[in-house]
């Protein structure tokens, strides 16, 4: 497991928490998850790219 994937699972961990805690009901918790997910899919497709490359 590289450094991608678990950049990218801490940042899907912390998106669930923050789903699960109701915090994007406000502007500053709806902006941290769209970062949050937003991170994910960015660290994922560097790790499949990555992991491609070798």
């Amino acid at each position: 497991m590289n450094k991608y994937y678990m950049v990218a699972i801490v940042a899907i961990i912390l998106s669930v928490v923050l789903l699960f805690t109701s915090a994007y009901e406000t502007k500053v918790g709806a902006v941290m998850l769209a970062i949050c997910v937003g991170a994910f899919v960015k660290f994922t497709a560097d790790g499949v790219l990555s992991t491609a490359k070798k």
